[in-house]
């Protein structure tokens, strides 16, 4: 019996080892603008972006460091793309910023902003209209464009003339 299960065991850890080895090779390192950050990433999630997609191509290292360029692209900030990337590749059915995922794990109206750029850069549509998404509804469910002000911290740069005569138009149209 115990022969049995040391059998299992051993086939089991077998496995196991092949599949760290895998990983192993489908692993790339991403150089931040600080030239000192290098993070390791998944190649098969890494290929989801387009920038990095065609550096690789163009790569014939089969350990490539990739460097990325844009100052948004922090540790932080690239950390969360790629989870939100990794996440959309388990579940190709749903959209990310719409899902349970991401109200568990909510970013507040900067990072978000941040991660918007940093999803540009990469260059991955999917996870960028997501993204911009979720940040249209957040400016519909504000109520008028003071709301929408205070949410974003945005400067209101129309005098009150200006204001008086906007407001007295929109009330010619009405």
């Amino acid at each position: 019996m115990k022969s049995i299960f040391f059998k299992k065991l051993k086939l089991i850890i077998d496995i196991l080892l092949i599949l760290i080895s895998l990983m192993e090779n489908d692993t790339i390192f991403l150089v931040l603008p600080d030239d000192e950050t290098k993070i390791k990433v998944r190649k098969t999630v890494a290929k989801e972006f387009f920038l990095i997609q065609s550096m690789l191509e163009d790569c014939e290292d089969p350990n490539p460091e990739i460097p990325i360029m844009d100052k948004f692209c922090t540790l932080k900030t690239i950390t969360n793309v790629f989870k939100c990337a990794e996440w959309m590749i388990n579940n190709p059915d749903q959209r990310y910023f719409e899902q349970e995922f991401y109200q568990e794990n909510p970013f507040n109206d900067d990072d978000m902003f941040e991660l918007i750029r940093c999803i540009h850069y990469l260059d991955h549509p999917t996870l960028l209209d997501d993204a911009c998404r979720l940040i249209a509804e957040n400016i519909k469910s504000c109520k008028d464009p003071e709301e929408i002000r205070e949410r974003f911290n945005i400067e209101n740069d129309f005098t009150p003339e200006e204001i008086q005569k906007m407001e007295s138009e929109m009330e010619e149209i009405v």
